[in-house]
């Protein structure tokens, strides 16, 4: 048995820092993953807009290297990574398309980048944004998560 929850009024946007999130870019032979901060891989669609740490590692053979294409990340690559070697790429995902490839194996994961669901709504001293998120919490576990499926606090969310 599960209920929906949704929409956590938060302050507006220039008055909050921009929250890093941290992804993990595996390279191997056969393709590019991206996984979350959890190692859960992360849908094509599943990204939405903010700034961004990216671990990049090589789990390939040989040497392997990332190039990352899209809004606002022009010359964003790691230099070639031996096997078992990793780099780090601080990047902003803006609204938009992506391309995350691998520059020796020229796989390439595509990612669609969207904006946080919000709406303006009135408070007290102005205007704040409500964000939206889709949560599922069972009554069973008293966990709940999001459309990715990622465990999330409602509480903290």
């Amino acid at each position: 048995m599960g209920f929906a929850a949704s929409t956590q009024l938060t302050a507006p946007a220039s008055a909050r820092p921009a929250t890093v999130i941290p992804y993990t870019v595996v390279l191997n032979d056969s393709g590019v993953l991206l996984l979350d901060a959890g190692n859960a891989p992360v849908p094509s669609s599943g990204i939405t807009s903010a700034p961004a740490v990216l671990t990049v590692i090589n789990r390939g053979v040989g040497a392997h290297a990332l190039s990352i294409s899209g809004p606002g990340v022009a010359g964003k690559r790691t230099p070639s990574l031996p096997k078992g070697r990793s780099a780090r790429l601080s990047v902003t995902f803006q609204v938009g398309s992506y391309a995350l490839t691998d520059t020796t194996s020229h796989h390439t994961l595509k990612l669609v980048v969207t904006a946080p669901k919000s709406v303006e709504v009135a408070a007290n001293s102005g205007t704040a944004k409500a964000i939206s998120e889709a949560i599922e919490c069972s009554l069973e576990t008293h966990l709940c998560t999001n459309a990715q499926g990622v465990v999330v606090n409602p509480g903290s969310a």
